[in-house]
């Protein structure tokens, strides 16, 4: 997998994470005023196995999320595109918490990986192998 492709699966996977509370904040200019600031991301130690889990993780939010493109298509309905994505958001976050992460904890690493070629590599391996 080329650093390209994971890269902009770790972004598509947080974007789908983030997309409802993106929602949420559109819903009202009161609620906006509160989402303005972002949270902290937890600070993680990633080392040799917090790769090896995240692969595992990340592996299983790009399946859902391929599924989740593909099912889409055949969506017209705007609710039902929505329902959707509620659904698949909610296996993406059972499947990141079954692998021992948070989702915000999932997203830091995510993050650091698209910013460390190092990482990358490590990960790209990982996947590779498997």
């Amino acid at each position: 997998m080329s650093a390209f492709k994971l890269g902009t699966g770790i972004a598509l996977a947080a974007a789908l994470f983030a997309a409802p509370a993106l929602q949420a904040q559109e819903a009202s200019s009161q609620e906006a005023q509160q989402y303005s600031a972002p949270a902290a991301q937890p600070q993680i130690e990633v080392n040799d196995a917090t790769v090896a889990k995240f692969a595992d993780a990340y592996t299983d939010v790009v399946a859902l999320q391929s599924d989740f493109s593909t099912r889409l298509q055949n969506i017209e309905e705007p609710s039902e595109a929505q329902a959707l994505q509620e659904e698949v958001q909610a296996e993406m976050i059972e499947a990141v918490e079954a692998k021992g992460f948070s989702v915000q904890e999932y997203n830091a690493i995510a993050q650091r990986v698209s910013q460390d070629p190092e990482l990358q590599a490590q990960l790209e391996e990982l996947m590779s192998n498997s």
